[in-house]
Parts: C-alpha cells; sequence; structure tokens
C-alpha cells in the first residue's frame, strides 16, 4: 500500500504540471491575439475619423430627405405623372429637392 501513496502523488503532480502548462499557453495564445487585435482596433477608429465629416453630411441630407419625401405632394416636388414608378426613380432622372442631393451623397466615399 506505501507503493501506491507515492503513485498518487505523482498523478497529482502531473496533472497540476499539465493545468498549469494549459494555462500559461491560454495565456501567451490571449495576449498575442490581443496585440492583433489592437491594431485592427486602431485602423477601424482612423478610418472613422477620416469618414466623420462625409457621414455627418450624408445623415442630414437623408434627414431632409425623409421630410422632403413626406411632403412630396403639398410641396409639389414629385408631381403625378412623373412620379408614376415613384419619387426615388424621379429623383434618378431629374433634379428633386432634397431627394436628389441625398442620392448624390450615398454613393459619394464608397469604392466600387
Amino acid at each position: 500500500q506505501q507503493a501506491r501513496v507515492p503513485e498518487a502523488k505523482n498523478e497529482r503532480r502531473r496533472t497540476a504540471l499539465l493545468y498549469l502548462g494549459a494555462t500559461l499557453f491560454a495565456a501567451a495564445a490571449a495576449a498575442s491575439n490581443s496585440s492583433a487585435n489592437a491594431g485592427v482596433i486602431e485602423d477601424y477608429l482612423e478610418k472613422s475619423k477620416a469618414n466623420k465629416e462625409l457621414n455627418d453630411k450624408k445623415r442630414l441630407a437623408t434627414s431632409g430627405a425623409n421630410f422632403a419625401r413626406a411632403y412630396t405632394v403639398e410641396f409639389g416636388t414629385c408631381k403625378f405623372p412623373e412620379n408614376f414608378t415613384g419619387c426615388q426613380d424621379l429623383a434618378k432622372q431629374k433634379k428633386v429637392p432634397f431627394t436628389s442631393d441625398d442620392l448624390e451623397l450615398e454613393c459619394e466615399g464608397k469604392d466600387k
């Protein structure tokens, strides 16, 4: 029976060392992955700052276009029969206040 006690201790030591090794490996992998992600996040932040002015203009134009769409009949900007397929299509063909500007801005800054 005395021979079994040291084997049990050795088994516990091996198990503890195995868990320690796995923990160290996982920590090292997480640290290297974290530094790689930091570079990607920095790139996204730079792109976001660069596009902020354009995105602000797009939001403002969309807001104005949404307002104009709500009052197209009252303002007379999209009359029948010109608007037969919709004001959005009419804005692509000729100048419709707010809506044409919104469409132009939406295409600006996109890679084609």
